[in-house]
This record gives structure tokens, sequence and C-alpha cells, in this order.
């Protein structure tokens, strides 16, 4: 994640906010679904340990700097389009709903673990995380904002 944020440090601005954004998802979506994928591999013992593990490191680095390509510029993005006098109560709700929500998340794993294993709760978690990627690719209310910030 380190070198993920020297490269998107580096490009500053350069590259457009939602170029950036869209990028980042669709990284970190590919990503996110192949190692779902080696997960089950792996855990269905279809693919040695060795293998998955030679497999999963580099696909994790580059989901690891496109979640650097889609965070940087998302929080770019919340303060250009949010008000000043107004942006410390947006992020502090964004950081109370992002914290609130942890345990919940961890309740519902257990739940996915106790009735069915690991990579099951992988693939779930990127089914999940495949929601908020579908409307910032193709919502139109957020491609007008996206479009604002540049």
């Amino acid at each position: 994640m380190i070198i993920g944020g020297i490269l998107v440090g580096s490009f500053g601005n350069k590259v457009a906010i939602k170029k950036c954004i869209k990028q980042g998802m669709i990284i970190t979506g590919i990503g996110l679904l192949t190692v779902s994928l080696l997960m089950h591999l792996v855990a269905s013992n279809v693919m040695s340990y060795t293998m998955f593990l030679s497999l999963f490191l580099p696909v994790f680095f580059l989901s690891a700097v496109g979640n650097m390509w889609l965070n940087i510029p998302f929080s770019t993005g919340i303060v250009r389009s949010v008000e000043p006098h107004v942006r410390g109560r947006v992020l502090s709700i964004i950081g109370t709903l992002s914290a609130g929500l942890m345990p919940i998340s961890f309740i519902l794993a257990g739940m996915v673990l106790e009735f069915s294993g690991l990579s099951m709760l992988v693939l779930l978690s990127c089914l999940f995380a495949s929601i908020p990627f579908y409307v910032f690719l193709f919502g139109k209310r957020v491609n007008i904002l996206m479009e604002s910030l540049n």
C-alpha cells in the first residue's frame, strides 16, 4: 500500500479524479475476485499452497496499488465537493459509519464462516463490494459530481 500511495502521489494533478477512481475500482475488483478464486482453488485442494502463494502475493500487491489508486482520489474528491464549513461534519459522519458498521461485518462474517468456508466469505465480500463499484461506475448522479471535480 505504501508503494501504491507513492505511485498515486507522484502523478498528482496529472490524471483526472474520475479516471483514477474508475481505474482503481476495476483493478481492486479484479484483484479481489482473483483472490477469491485462488482461495477457493486452494481450499478445494485443486491448487497447492506453494502455487497459491506465488499467485496470491502479486495479485494482492496489484490489488493494494489499485486500492490506493481508488482511495486517495476518492478522499480528494470528497474534500473538494464538500463546503468547507461542513467538511468536518461530513468526514466525521463517514468515519463514524465506517467504524460503526465494522462490528456488523464481523458478526456476518462469523455467521458465513460458521456455515461455509473462507472462500465463500471472500466471494460474498467481493459481491457486496461490487455494489458500490457499480454505483460509482454507472450512477448518473455520481458521474455528474465526478465531472464537476476535474
